[in-house]
């Protein structure tokens, strides 16, 4: 067999990618990016609201002391045995928390997601027969027992539900 022909063989198959193939693995790249870009800010967003959720602690304690030792839920922050301006920058995510009939209503402020900024997520406050306390997270499953914040329910969530915790979604 000739060497040129053997040349001539693998020069023919090393030409490369045609403009179609090199336009299909690009778009298959960028649509795998734009999915994982928005897997991660989904994933942020989960975080920050779990965050603060975990900073509005203090506030829950008081509310559910008020609760367990008067009976009755606290009207406002003040009622709660906090200072009146507890629930204003409780965090880096939170622009507040305040009470409001037993409930806690938390707003988001310009740190958090521009998704959930400024959007509220409420916790409300249950009782059950043996006496335990319990908080229903925004429009999520209602603990048993039954709810202690006077006054008909709104909806309790202004975010959209893939962002919110499991704990939270209907």
């Amino acid at each position: 067999m000739p060497v040129n022909s053997v040349l001539h063989i693998n020069a023919n198959a090393s030409r490369g990618f045609t403009r179609p193939e090199l336009l299909g693995a690009l778009l298959v790249t960028v649509l795998l990016a734009s999915i994982a870009i928005a897997l991660l800010q989904t994933l942020e967003i989960r975080e920050q609201i779990q965050q603060a959720l975990d900073d509005t602690l203090p506030v829950r304690h008081a509310v559910a002391r008020h609760i367990l030792d008067l009976g009755d839920v606290p009207v406002d922050e003040t009622a709660a045995g906090l200072d009146p301006g507890a629930g204003e920058a409780t965090s880096e995510f939170l622009q507040n928390a305040r009470v409001s009939n037993g409930r806690i209503q938390m707003i988001f402020g310009n740190h958090a997601h521009q998704r959930i900024a400024m959007s509220r997520l409420d916790l409300e406050p249950y009782l059950d027969e043996a006496g335990n306390l319990a908080w229903r997270c925004g429009n999520g499953p209602e603990p048993a027992g039954r709810p202690l914040a006077p006054g008909a329910r709104e909806s309790a969530s202004g975010i959209p539900e893939y962002y919110l915790p499991a704990k939270c979604r209907p």
